[in-house]
């Protein structure tokens, strides 16, 4: 587990939990891996109690499954999660950008612009699959911000905690971060021409095609998913 600096502004709940869904998305923590209290506590020179408070907090998000008496362990990617999640995204995100396109907002054009430099940055160096996702949920939250929607990303991403470790993992497999970046400069070319012919083709291909590769990343980690069945 990689474990972080602690900030002064943080609670050792707020660290540990910090800690934790940071090793959990990344996959550091890998679906079905038990999780020891005492170990945890060790690790991160905290008493137990914050640790089982930001574990409780995680379970909320479906991060973990807290087992009264036995053991903690990282929850498995539920692909039923998954697809609410994509279907939930890609419904309300395609509205956003229909609202997005309504208006010019050359200011959105550039930030959204400086983001994607800084992922071009984060490819140039190399693959770095979590500094790059962090600037590509930067990019997407500044859409949400431009017409006052900032509270249906935060839900949007509560929903997908399931979405975002399978979309980690198929990058690791499947997806050059390239096609990635390249899709980031089509969508700012859409913002910037005002072209609402373009969001469903964009959508279909950054946030749905995500799931394509299911019964291929299924084979190959089989161990990390909720049987199908269940």
């Amino acid at each position: 587990m990689k474990v972080l600096e602690s900030l002064n502004s943080e609670s050792a709940r707020q660290y540990a939990y910090r800690v934790l869904r940071s090793n959990i998305m990344n996959l550091t923590l890998i679906p079905g891996q038990g999780i020891s209290e005492p170990e945890l506590a060790e690790e991160l020179k905290i008493s137990r109690t914050p640790v089982r408070e930001a574990l409780i907090l995680l379970e909320q998000e479906a991060l973990v499954v807290i087992q009264p008496k036995r053991k903690t362990i990282v929850s498995k990617i539920d692909m039923k999660k998954v697809q609410n999640a994509i279907f939930v995204r890609a419904t309300l995100e395609q509205e956003i950008l229909r609202m997005v396109v309504q208006t010019p907002n050359q200011q959105l054009v550039t930030e959204m612009s400086q983001l994607v430099e800084l992922q071009k940055l984060v490819l140039n160096a190399g693959d770095n699959l979590s500094a790059f996702y962090a600037l590509d949920n930067q990019f997407h939250l500044l859409i949400y911000e431009a017409v006052e929607k900032e509270a249906v990303w935060s839900m949007i991403e509560g929903l997908s905690t399931h979405y975002n470790r399978f979309r980690q993992l198929n990058a690791i497999e499947n997806i050059s971060l390239s096609d990635v970046f390249k899709q980031h400069r089509e969508l700012i070319d859409l913002i910037q021409r005002q072209d609402a012919s373009g969001i469903e083709t964009f959508i279909n291909g950054h946030i749905k095609d995500v799931s394509h590769h299911f019964n291929e990343v299924y084979q190959k980690h089989s161990d990390y998913f909720v049987a199908i069945n269940e």
